[in-house]
């Protein structure tokens, strides 16, 4: 068994075969915790947990872009390259996601943390991170009063890939001394430097690999995953994004985990059979999932 401890099965993406897809995840042996990232995927991540109970659970919370002003978007999967969307920002409501988190299906809060990369137009760096981190630090507030999970996003800005990374740290350092403690989580879809990712893990946390590890140019982020302990990872899709090679450039899909799983396998001289009953039981203890 894998579990693909970060997918997105609310997405429009997969309106019209959702079904099959989680089908297909089912035939390959995959669990899936699906990811919310407004209050409207929230509550249909939440919805699908239910209607699946043996297959999926949900997170539930506000993505980073959905606090700013709409942005425009492109994704990596589709004809001619991708298609483009819009982000629509949301104000973040807290008591609807604490009672939303009152269903035993709901096993975390997120993704939240910082995304200094996607800027509205005429918004600078700092503005983002105002809003971004007075969320970001309430939903770390929710994961401890709840004993949930925390999902974590993080990604630099274009002039410094590793600005929202050094941020992210000094936050969880701040707030681990304030709380006296932070909750269980992940960092995911992880793109830092090794010394972000021993930062991370020195508080507690995994770290979430994609298909990333899979592309040509990622020798970098697979010496990260090289030189952490295999118990700190964990092993993701983003479906529908990122979908790794052979896949690369289609939609993504949960099943498509195990492709990331053999990645790491192949580079760390492993049997893959070490990998999927390693990254599974860290899941399980994460998301406290049985």
């Amino acid at each position: 068994m894998l579990i693909d401890s970060h997918c997105h099965l609310d997405f429009a993406a997969y309106k019209d075969d959702v079904v099959d897809v989680i089908s297909r995840a089912r035939q390959a042996g995959v669990k899936m915790i699906n990811i919310g990232t407004k209050q409207s995927t929230s509550q249909t991540a939440l919805a699908q947990a239910k209607q699946y109970p043996e297959d999926i659970w949900a997170v539930i919370g506000v993505h980073p872009i959905h606090l700013v002003d709409d942005i425009e978007e492109k994704s990596d999967f589709g004809a001619d390259g991708g298609y483009t969307f819009t982000t629509k920002k949301e104000v973040f409501d807290e008591d609807f996601y604490r009672q939303l988190a009152t269903d035993e299906k709901v096993v975390g809060f997120g993704e939240t943390g910082l995304d200094y990369y996607h800027l509205p137009k005429g918004q600078t760096v700092p503005a983002v991170k105002a809003i971004q981190e007075k969320v970001f630090r309430a939903f770390i507030g929710l994961a401890l009063e709840t004993d949930k999970a925390l999902v974590m996003h993080c990604r630099g800005s274009k002039k410094n890939p590793n600005d929202a990374y050094d941020d992210m740290i000094a936050i969880l350092r701040e707030e681990k001394e304030k709380r006296g403690g932070l909750p269980r989580g992940v960092i995911h879809c992880f793109g830092g430097t090794l010394a972000h990712a021993q930062a991370f893990t020195a508080l507690g946390f995994c770290i979430g690999f994609t298909g990333i590890i899979t592309f040509k140019n990622a020798e970098s982020l697979r010496d990260v995953a090289c030189a952490l302990p295999l118990e700190k990872i964990l092993i993701e899709t983003d479906a529908p994004f990122l979908a790794p090679d052979p896949q690369r450039g289609k939609r993504n899909e949960p099943a498509y985990v195990a492709l990331v799983a053999e990645k790491i396998a192949e580079i760390r001289g492993l049997p893959l059979s070490t990998v999927a009953e390693t990254t599974t039981a860290t899941a399980k203890t994460v998301f406290k999932i049985s």
